[in-house]
């Protein structure tokens, strides 16, 4: 079976758009092509596959459950002290309506904290 292979003047006709814009998509390596002799072709699947890839997702998939019916243990953050961590912890907690527990201990402290399971995020400043 035979399958159409295009030139990138006719991708750019199918396309609309223009044949530079086809070499360049082919450079970056987002448009497969093949050459015989000096001449490029673009095989019918692959302009295919391409249109699959370009598609803008569906609304489904952007859609983010809502956290506000979800009940969850708080989340222990333990470490160094950083002013834009516990900013984060209070802006976070509050807009995604989780509880964050910071405990602003020395790394070595956090660590261990961690290694013992006592605590689900480690912050360090080095």
């Amino acid at each position: 079976m035979e399958e159409k292979a295009y030139t990138p003047d006719e991708v750019a006709q199918i396309f609309q758009i223009s044949k530079h814009t086809v070499y360049e998509l082919i450079k970056r390596g987002q448009l497969q092509a093949f050459k015989i002799g000096n001449k490029m072709r673009i095989e019918h699947a692959e302009l295919e596959r391409y249109k699959e890839s370009m598609k803008a997702p569906s609304k489904k998939m952007l859609h983010v459950p809502s956290l506000t019916n979800i009940v969850a243990a708080p989340i222990r953050l333990s470490g160094s002290h950083d002013f834009l961590v516990e900013h984060f912890a209070k802006q976070a907690g509050s807009a995604l309506n989780i509880q964050i527990q910071p405990s602003f201990i020395g790394s070595l402290d956090g660590l261990m904290i961690l290694y013992r399971g006592q605590c689900d995020m480690l912050q360090f400043i080095y």
